[in-house]
């Protein structure tokens, strides 16, 4: 029987500012070869590109993901 890989996903919603998110994705990026498990951030829409950017870094041991939600389009 195989062994199931850790994943780890991290939905950011719209919390924080493009500096916190820069900041967590460097940290991320930098502690991620001492965590045993593929890794997945989604950040909010304005920080994609950036993060994207950032994650090559990572050696693919963090992947990128996206939401595709808003609060405002909760509403009826």
């Amino acid at each position: 029987m195989s062994q199931r890989k850790k994943l780890i996903i991290g939905n950011w919603k719209m919390n924080g500012t493009s500096a916190i998110w820069q900041n967590l994705t460097n940290e991320i990026c930098q502690n991620a070869k001492e965590i045993d498990a593929l890794m997945v951030i989604c950040p909010p829409y304005p920080a994609l590109y950036m993060a994207n950017n950032l994650l090559e870094r990572a050696a693919g041991k963090v992947k990128l993901g996206a939401q595709n939600t808003h609060a405002a389009g909760l509403r009826s």
